[in-house]
């Protein structure tokens, strides 16, 4: 099991992702219609970050419960989020719409990662501590659904929605910077196989057993 600076950690770092993911539909429609006046553009970017989370979500999923080293896919993923969030608020509004969509959909591939790091709390934390672990997995949910749009919005007043984008993406950059702090999970154990014989079923009370006779296949008779 881990440390218990490594769930602090790990927590921090799921949270930036996950405020980085719920501010990128209002960072997204706010930059697009401060550089092109077309916010219709930033729906449909935002249709395109959407639509391969429906195949990525599972497989991702699958992924990493079979993976007895999760943390280099999650690495993997992580910084293909990062990279791809902060492509797509430079390139909204900017370079050809076809582009932006082709970005748009690496980040449906790989935002998954920010709801598979709760996976993971098994294999950081004792069995003991797992409720509270997941306590506080829930309330990062709730913080970054508040906070992400809150940031983009909150930027978007004090300069201009062309940089509304900024405080998203550099959470994603933050949360890449630290997960390699927190230490790799151990792979979940694995019990051998043991071979049990099952008891013999007992007579009923106050009924004598009877044997019962060798079973002969027909072609010994």
């Amino acid at each position: 099991m881990i440390s218990r600076g490594t769930l602090p950690l790990h927590l921090t770092a799921a949270t930036l992702l996950r405020v980085s993911a719920e501010g990128m539909a209002t960072a997204l429609v706010l930059t697009v219609e401060a550089r092109t006046g077309r916010a219709a553009d930033a729906g449909f970017l935002q249709t395109a970050a959407t639509l391969p989370y429906v195949l990525s979500g599972p497989l991702i999923g699958h992924a990493l419960d079979r993976a007895r080293r999760p943390r280099p896919l999650i690495m993997m993923l992580a910084a293909g989020y990062a990279v791809a969030a902060a492509s797509l608020l430079l390139m909204a509004g900017r370079s050809p719409l076809v582009l932006a969509l082709l970005v748009a959909a690496v980040i449906g591939v790989t935002e998954p990662v920010v709801v598979a790091l709760t996976s993971l709390l098994p294999r950081y934390v004792p069995a003991e501590r797992l409720p509270r672990a997941y306590g506080l997995e829930a309330s990062s949910y709730n913080v970054a659904a508040i906070a992400g749009p809150g940031l983009a919005a909150g930027l978007a007043s004090a300069t201009t929605g062309t940089y509304a984008g900024f405080a998203v993406a550099a959470s994603a950059i933050v949360a890449l910077l630290v997960l390699p702090s927190s230490r790799s999970p151990a792979p979940p154990p694995r019990y051998p196989a043991t071979s049990r014989r099952l008891p013999r079923p007992t007579p009923h009370p106050g009924r004598p057993a009877r044997a019962r006779p060798p079973c002969r296949h027909p072609a010994a008779k």
